[in-house]
């Protein structure tokens, strides 16, 4: 890419162990970056007060109470499911919408 004097981003919300626990905030990065690059920043804008009207509509109908839900994050679809790291986005949601 340097070749072509491209400035490579990477996705912002990659796990990392030198960086602090993502949340889901760092997600729009990427989509206003891409909006910025593509001069659709008013697209990126609208998705992403789409999804964070997503998260607060979900907000709203969780229960009252000081008790955290349990999530869990499982998207391989076979196997042994297993536990999202710490540092990535489906862990990031999960805290997001109340769970632990």
């Amino acid at each position: 890419m340097s070749a072509a004097s491209l400035d490579v981003k990477n996705v912002s919300w990659q796990p990392h162990r030198a960086k602090p626990k993502v949340t889901t905030d760092d997600m729009y990065n990427d989509p206003l970056n891409l909006g910025r690059l593509f001069n659709v920043e008013d697209r990126a804008t609208a998705i992403i007060e789409g999804y964070r009207k997503k998260i607060s509509d979900f907000k709203a109908c969780l229960p009252i109470g000081n008790h955290p839900l349990r999530g869990f994050a499982y998207d391989s679809g076979g196997g042994t499911p297993f536990i999202s790291a710490k540092y990535t986005m489906p862990t990031a949601f999960i805290e997001e919408t109340g769970g632990k």
